[in-house]
């Protein structure tokens, strides 16, 4: 005879359950939750979290006036010098700032992109930088992050 209550949790199943949960998000800027407006539709559904390399070059060159794509490359000078990590982590975020100021409205954080003379930024510190110093700039909700990494 059991003597105790024991709780199942189903098994997260966007396939089988797709009238309850969904992999799909959206990128570009995001506005009120509470509010509607025309503007609220001004945003790109992705299917799914990962996306293939033909989908993501669609989404790096679209060409629409509500939605920019811009690519940031996430490297940093590998010469071993004191701070060179944070200074190619200030570069990035400043440059994430730029491209918002500039009006994009998606930004690929990108480690594809660099020569003998750098590495890459590991890309979970590079998206969790850029995520705060936007925040702390009041300009998180104006852009969408992708993330393009290998590692």
């Amino acid at each position: 005879k059991q003597l105790f209550a024991q709780v199942t949790n189903p098994p997260i199943d966007p396939i089988r359950e797709r009238m309850i949960m969904s992999l799909a998000s959206h990128v570009g800027g995001s506005l009120n939750l509470l509010e509607e407006s025309p503007e609220h539709c001004l945003t790109l559904e992705l299917p799914t979290p990962i996306l293939s390399n033909g989908e993501l070059e669609k989404i790096r060159y679209i060409d629409h006036r509500h939605l920019q794509t811009k690519t940031i490359y996430t490297y940093f000078k590998a010469d071993g010098s004191e701070g060179a990590l944070e200074k190619g982590l200030n570069r990035v975020c400043q440059y994430v700032t730029d491209a918002i100021e500039d009006g994009f409205t998606i930004i690929i954080l990108s480690d594809r992109s660099f020569d003998s003379g750098h590495t890459q930024i590991p890309s979970l510190l590079a998206v969790a930088a850029v995520h705060h110093d936007l925040i702390r700039k009041g300009l998180r909700g104006k852009v969408g992050l992708l993330v393009e990494a290998g590692d």
